[in-house]
């Protein structure tokens, strides 16, 4: 009986099955150097054909659809001072150009409200405004100029200002950049002209109601911004009245106590022509309009700047060296994981790029990354189940 017992206790040992020591996991390095071919290809593709996708084509109504749903919230430094149809056809007689004696006394109608600048969105360069007479009592004003861009001399060439070629007044550009579809959407601070360096008409009203004077610097010149509007066009953000109810005008009185005017950004412009309205994100405005959307912009400090290449190039590469490190968890710890990050880096392209479009690659990399690695993952969990149902 004792020989039995034994003998029964060893066939016990004998069917224990043998503990296989756990895999370690290849190392990180050969993991990235694994995927780095798809990465490359990736990264290539987008940066050589994405430009031409859909996502690129949707941009621009995804960046609309953003400021459409918006509403304005809160009191703005920009007034508009319009010139209307009434005003157009009762006050200067239905003539174009205008009468600069009649601008001279409507300038002086709103520096006697105090503004703190005064931007003249009115066209100039006829020489009968050589005219013009200013007045040290009036507030800082910019003048807009008009420009015509030269493709041989790759510069600028500037309209005349107050009726002369060459004028000392302090002028600002009043060049909009139309998109493929007509809509104004971007902006530039700085111009190259035939006579130099030239502030865009809302950049100088700005830098004056700042008392700033920074010079350009060479990527000025380049860069282009995207206009945050406020809400829809239809909502007039910005607070407007026509040249008819200035105090000093054919029957008003002074403004008084509610003196809207006193110590802002007030431009003067003119609604009274189809030429002055233009397309924008928001839908459809007058130029005085849109100039003040790009002030505010500025001043609430919303202006966005896609990012380089390079940039994106970065964050592509380090979002994909994460998803390649999280391969050490298992297959479902993994997945989950790998989605959260793509929404972190989605959220964060979308902070730095402004540009759906950039998102769009972005996502598209990380997407090829993250397949490729589930495939892996995949092939190590069927592996190691055929290993189990073996043993």
């Amino acid at each position: 009986m004792p020989i039995l017992r034994r003998m029964r206790n060893r066939k016990k040992v004998r069917s224990r099955p043998k503990e296989k020591p756990n895999k370690p996991h290849r190392p990180f390095r050969q993991r990235l150097l694994a995927v780095l071919p798809i990465l490359t290809w990736a990264i290539l593709f987008t940066l050589f054909y994405g430009n031409s996708g859909v996502v690129r084509k949707l941009e621009p109504l995804a960046q609309d659809f953003t400021m459409r749903v918006r509403t304005p919230k809160g009191n703005s430094d920009i007034v508009l001072v319009q010139i209307t149809r009434d005003d157009y056809i009762n006050f200067f007689g239905g003539k174009s150009p205008l009468d600069p004696t009649k601008v001279n006394k409507i300038i002086d109608s709103i520096a006697s409200a105090k503004p703190k600048v005064l931007g003249v969105d009115i066209d100039t360069s006829p020489e009968t405004f050589e005219s013009i007479k200013i007045s040290a009592d009036w507030p800082p004003i910019i003048w807009a100029r008009d420009a015509a861009y030269s493709h041989l001399q790759r510069k600028h060439i500037l309209s005349r200002l107050l009726g002369k070629k060459s004028s000392s007044a302090e002028y600002g550009l009043t060049t909009f950049k139309l998109d493929s579809d007509g809509a104004i959407r971007r902006y530039t601070r700085w111009y190259d002209t035939d006579e130099g360096p030239a502030p865009s008409f809302s950049w100088a009203i700005l830098q004056k109601f700042r008392n700033s004077k920074t010079p350009p610097s060479a990527s000025d010149f380049n860069d282009e911004f995207l206009i945050d509007y406020v809400g829809p066009a239809k909502l007039n953000h910005f607070f407007s009245i026509p040249v008819s109810q200035l105090p000093g005008m054919p029957g008003q009185g002074p403004l008084g106590e509610g003196n809207i005017l006193e110590n802002k950004m007030v431009i003067l412009g003119g609604d009274y022509a189809v030429e002055d309205e233009h397309d924008s994100s928001v839908g459809w405005m007058t130029a005085s309009e849109i100039l003040a959307s790009i002030i505010e912009t500025e001043q609430q400090g919303r202006e966005r700047k896609p990012m380089g290449t390079f940039a994106f190039v970065l964050l592509a590469v380090i979002s994909s060296m994460v998803l390649v490190l999280l391969h050490r968890f298992d297959l479902w710890k993994t997945l989950l994981m790998s989605i959260v990050l793509l929404l972190i880096a989605v959220v964060l392209s979308l902070r730095l790029f402004a540009s759906v479009y950039q998102v769009g690659n972005l996502l598209l990399i990380l997407s090829l990354v993250l397949l490729y690695e589930v495939y892996e993952k995949g092939k190590e969990y069927l592996k190691k189940r055929r290993e189990e149902a073996a043993e």
